[in-house]
């Protein structure tokens, strides 16, 4: 059967598994497609509104011919049996040719199938797609969209009040996790969130919650939260933790040589699978390593001893912050033969960084003291991220990445988050992937391609002006051509011949901004402006942070010849980002096109070529 996916990233695969791109390639054909599988009601639909979504600036003659047209390549690529015709006038998506998410996530809801529907449902529908010419079609695709993520956020709420009730407090924590994420801009959602775990008493994950939310008002909106919700963080920040509650399980917080560690969260989970068959070998390996508890002042001692081996009195602001180590991954789920699993992912973890050569991988992110054959991972309890700290000045390491595996009900998740150790900061934490022990490989590479992305995007100076919370970071196929073209824009090549790179990065990932705003740029400096207001428009339909829609904004201005407008805007990205010398830059370009050369030449003389963003950019010396 054929499978469409089209709640989240598009995607459209043949019965073999094979990408249909004939059909990807073209919008309008995906559009269509789209709309008959997922409109309701759902079954047959009259041509004649079709023609009226699709092809309103057509004479009916014409349009008729362009919707034969698109049925034909349609068929042509999913086979004859994909569409089905009644009569002249009629035509649906057969259901018996054509697996479809967004109706199966409908269908699963029906049937009170929360858990299955929220697996389907992995983002916005058509999320990032544009089409133009067609405001009907847009327009059920904006209430559609809003209709789905409705019923998401309820479904999530619904598990989420479940399992609290029974008693499965993880889980519940879990889900209305979800549920605040799917809304992430709704007030409403984060206090719910919080005074639900501020009422399990996890304090530091309400408060975690809360910082999240209000960093990225602040850069996106650069506005602070609600008086309601300061009032509720501040009374869960002041109450005390009830004595009677597990501590949820929660992503590493940060933690530094100022900060105490919040307590190690224990889940009581339910018996394990079998995985005996699939991690024989590991147990073996580990047949004669010493797994008693260490508790008390044996476990400080560990620590103490962990700190004095690695060096943890050097200074952490001197790290290399092009270096990063991969620490040992914590096995929450109370079954040991899973370190395998934690083993596996941080090895894939580390081989993936090393392939994206913008930051040098140190050795072993494992290893404490090979002598004793001791590892991140067997730190004490609440001292895990203590040890990673250490390890990465030993390493001397600027970023860290940690990871956990831990259980939800009968399901496995990995979670993970990046620190910059000199600051203790946190700077990404991601959303958990499901992962199956017998198969772990799939969940790894979303994992490894999140995190080789932000890590990429954080060492790379011309990127860092662009890189924003919003959002998850794309495919890192997608991310790769985009850096492609990026390396042609600032090598001084010809411009143009960046583009296909960054339209290709928009097709792989239809949610990733940044490509389309690096091509608005290409347009707009080579005096393409139709281009740029093009994509603008399609980069309309997209959730743009602050940051990018001050790029897009920019871009616009310049094509409209607004000068002092795009100076405004300039000023704005660089009071976002002081240290971008990409932006700094730039406003020196603006400040020069409005008849500002002192200001100019100020900013200029600050930068230089041969270091940073700026390295190898010729025009620098062209502006200055």
């Amino acid at each position: 059967m054929i499978e469409f996916r089209i709640l989240g990233a598009v995607n459209l695969l043949s019965t073999d598994g094979r990408e249909l791109r004939p059909v990807l390639s073209q919008p309008k054909r995906v559009a269509l497609l789209a709309y008959l599988a997922a409109a309701s009601p759902r079954g047959f639909h009259r041509r004649d509104s079709l023609l009226a979504l699709f092809w309103p600036e057509l004479d009916q003659e014409r349009a008729r011919a362009a919707l034969r047209q698109a049925l034909h390549g349609l068929r042509r690529s999913l086979g004859p049996g994909a569409i089905e015709s009644r009569g002249d006038d009629e035509i649906q998506l057969s259901g018996q040719n054509v697996w479809c998410d967004a109706p199966a996530f409908d269908a699963a809801l029906s049937g009170a199938r929360h858990t299955e529907a929220l697996e389907l449902y992995r983002g916005d529908l058509l999320g990032g797609f544009f089409i133009s010419g067609a405001p009907e079609f847009e327009r059920w695709l904006e209430d559609e969209r809003a209709r789905l993520r409705r019923r998401a956020v309820d479904a999530a709420w619904t598990l989420a009040g479940a399992c609290r009730a029974s008693g499965e407090v993880a889980l519940a924590v879990h889900w209305a996790r979800r549920a605040a994420a799917l809304v992430r801009d709704d007030e409403e959602a984060l206090r719910r969130l919080i005074a639900l775990l501020g009422d399990l008493g996890d304090r530091a994950g309400a408060l975690q919650a809360y910082d999240v939310f209000a960093r990225r008002l602040a850069e996106e909106y650069e506005v602070e939260p609600a008086t309601e919700t300061r009032a509720l963080i501040a009374t869960v920040r002041s109450r005390e933790s009830p004595v009677t509650q597990q501590p949820m399980r929660q992503p590493e917080p940060e933690s530094g040589p100022e900060r105490e560690p919040e307590p190690e969260p224990v889940v009581q989970a339910p018996a394990a699978p079998d995985n005996s068959a699939a991690f024989a070998h590991v147990r073996e390996r580990r047949r004669h390593r010493d797994l008693a508890t260490v508790a008390g002042v044996v476990a400080l001692a560990i620590v103490v001893t962990f700190g004095a081996a690695l060096g943890w009195g050097r200074d952490a602001r001197a790290l290399d912050p092009t270096r990063i180590v991969v620490g040992g991954v914590w096995n929450r789920t109370g079954d040991s033969t899973l370190d395998a699993l934690g083993d596996l992912a941080r090895e894939e973890v580390t081989r993936g960084l090393a392939l994206t050569e913008v930051v040098d991988v140190a050795e072993s992110g494992a290893r404490i003291n090979r002598g004793a054959g001791r590892t991140t991972r067997d730190a004490p309890p609440g001292r895990e991220a203590d040890a990673t700290r250490a390890l990465a000045i030993a390493t001397g390491s600027a970023l860290s990445v940690r990871m956990s595996v831990y259980r939800t009900g009968d399901q496995f998740e990995f979670a993970a988050n990046i620190v910059d150790e000199r600051s203790s900061k946190m700077l990404r934490m991601f959303e958990p992937v499901g992962v199956d022990p017998l198969e772990p490989r799939p969940a790894l590479t979303i994992l490894r391609d999140r995190i080789m992305v932000v890590v990429a995007e954080a060492v790379d100076p011309r990127l860092a002006a662009s890189a924003s919370v919003a959002g998850g970071p794309p495919g890192y196929e997608a991310y790769a051509e985009f850096i492609r073209g990026v390396g042609i824009w600032y090598d001084g090549r010809n411009g143009r011949d960046a583009l296909p790179h960054f339209n290709r990065a928009a097709v792989l990932d239809s949610t990733f901004a940044l490509p389309l705003i690096w091509a608005a740029w290409v347009h707009q400096t080579f005096g393409q402006c139709d281009s740029t207001e093009a994509i603008a428009g399609r980069l309309a339909t997209l959730r743009l942070s602050h940051l990018e829609q001050l790029q897009i904004d920019r871009q616009m201005a310049r094509c409209r010849g607004d000068l002092p407008a795009a100076y405004r805007l300039a000023r704005a990205l660089t009071d976002a980002r002081p240290r971008s010398e990409v932006w700094q830059e730039q406003l020196a370009r603006d400040a020069l096109n409005l008849g500002r050369p002192r200001e100019a030449v100020e900013i200029l003389e600050r930068l230089h070529p041969d270091r940073g963003a700026l390295r190898g950019r010729a025009s620098y010396y062209n502006w200055l």
